[in-house]
């Protein structure tokens, strides 16, 4: 955490380093989100695109991060928890990350 001030308030920020998210698209192939429909066939959700390299992305990136409550949920950007059996985080931050898990600092969680 980290306490600053200016010359009227005093705030307190909360901050941390999370693993990043390196985009293998784990998350939406276990699950819709709320902003998100399942597609049975694919076993994914329908809006998961994923480019020739392997990194995934939103298909309503744009729309979803408007609402203010996709902080939390979706949480894009908020690290990735789904490290265990992600063979696709594996070879991608091996082939993109020299090996090393990428951390980003989070705050206001």
């Amino acid at each position: 955490m980290l306490l600053y001030t200016t010359k009227h308030n005093l705030y307190l920020v909360r901050k941390m380093f999370v693993k990043a998210c390196v985009r293998s698209g784990m998350c939406c192939r276990q699950c819709a989100c709320a902003y998100g429909e399942w597609d049975a066939k694919a076993g994914q959700c329908s809006y998961l695109i994923t480019d020739k390299m392997g990194i995934a992305s939103c298909g309503k990136y744009e729309e979803i991060s408007k609402d203010p409550n996709s902080k939390y949920h979706p949480a894009f950007g908020q690290g990735c928890s789904s490290t265990i059996g992600n063979r696709d985080r594996e070879v991608i931050i091996a082939r993109d990350y020299g090996g090393e898990i990428p951390f980003v600092e989070i705050e206001d969680f």
